[in-house]
């Protein structure tokens, strides 16, 4: 099955790493703003979100409820560093950066799955 994964990430380096890496579970969608990732939501309806947070200066929790708030219902990965708070997560994952590609694609493979979308 063709997963639709959208990735929010500003570092070149990094979302190249990991666009790579997501491109073995679907079609990988690249944004770089809250703003650019709610219009790709719109259009084409992720099955997962994979966000550098913060975003846009949105902590993880604040990234979750802005894609709700704003229809989109796909799974969300957040990747942040260690010393972020991240307590309060609702109804998402959280890796802690350095993130490997190992234990991002086990992630989202585990989530899809849970989803009944793997």
């Amino acid at each position: 099955m063709q997963h639709r994964i959208l990735l929010i990430e500003n570092s070149i380096t990094a979302e190249s790493r990991m666009y790579r890496a997501l491109s073995e579970l679907g079609q990988v969608m690249r944004a770089r703003s809250m703003l650019e990732a709610t219009a790709q939501c719109a259009q084409l309806h992720p099955d997962m979100v994979v966000a550098d947070c913060p975003v846009d200066g949105m902590a993880c929790s604040s990234v979750a409820q802005y894609l709700k708030a704003n229809d989109c219902d796909a799974a969300l990965v957040a990747l942040t560093y260690p010393d972020r708070d991240t307590s309060d997560r609702g109804n998402f994952a959280v890796l802690r950066k350095p993130v490997r590609d190992p234990d991002l694609l086990a992630t989202a493979r585990r989530i899809l799955n849970s989803r009944g979308e793997a």
